[in-house]
């Protein structure tokens, strides 16, 4: 099969059949077109983000507890892909195939996100008050990496460093999403330049003209730089630049 040439329209088409970027990303060279392009946050608008737990409203504490009086205890708010996930592998899995008999239980359900890790530290010392010996590596609360305590105020100050979604979903993705769970990326990004997203010969010279360099073009407009790369227009739109650096292509 040969190279996809992706139209704007291709792109808008093959994000419709995914709903989360991720899984674009991970399955369509689509994605980086569009990245490319600057089409991104078009492309994904139907989209929503993964359940996990820095963004979900509600979890549950569980816990594997087996005869020799060993336990696990942990958070989850996707308690069905959790429980797969210890069955499958990791130090509950290593537990299990000792053939020691054990039970699964939910210890409390319906937990706000923000109670969850107070919640499962709390369960940790009461077990262990109770003399059962804990499974858990990880100290009680652990999410698997940084959990996110930031304020609305902090996240307008991340983005105000940007000048467009994209890149500041690329730089810091994780503030990014805790945006888009609080429902304030349009309102973190009112200070955003809109780019323009369909460029024709004309106007893409022309947004080339305000550039000394190359490398300032890219730097400030790359999907008109983009739009032009490799097309024979591309000499008109830098003939006036600083291009002693440039590297000329010898025919042979």
């Amino acid at each position: 099969m040969g190279r996809i040439k992706w139209t704007d329209e291709m792109l808008h088409s093959d994000a419709l059949k995914y709903k989360h970027r991720s899984d674009w990303q991970k399955n369509s060279s689509g994605y980086q077109i569009a990245d490319r392009r600057n089409l991104l946050d078009s492309c994904c608008q139907h989209m929503v983000p993964k359940i996990n737990c820095y963004t979900h409203n509600i979890g549950v504490i569980y816990a594997f507890m087996f005869d020799d009086k060993t336990i696990y205890i942990g958070l989850s708010v996707s308690l069905q892909k959790r429980y797969n996930y210890h069955l499958r592998e990791g130090i509950v899995n290593k537990k299990i195939n000792t053939s020691i008999p054990y039970k699964f239980i939910i210890l409390e359900q319906n937990i706000p996100n923000q109670m969850l890790s107070e919640k499962e530290i709390f369960y940790i010392d009461k077990f262990k008050n109770d003399g059962w010996n804990l499974l858990n590596i990880a100290k009680g609360g652990s999410r698997g990496g940084t959990y996110i305590k930031i304020k609305n105020e902090e996240l307008m100050k991340s983005a105000s460093k940007y000048s467009s979604r994209t890149e500041w979903a690329r730089q810091e993705h994780k503030l990014y999403n805790v945006a888009v769970h609080r429902k304030l990326v349009d309102k973190c990004c009112e200070h955003m330049t809109v780019i323009k997203r369909s460029w024709n010969i004309s106007d893409a010279i022309n947004e080339a003209q305000k550039y000394s360099t190359i490398s300032e073009w890219q730097k400030n407009n790359k999907s008109s730089y983009n739009f032009l790369y490799r097309k024979p227009e591309m000499m008109d739109a830098i003939a006036h630049m600083n291009r002693h650096y440039i590297r000329k292509t010898n025919t042979i």
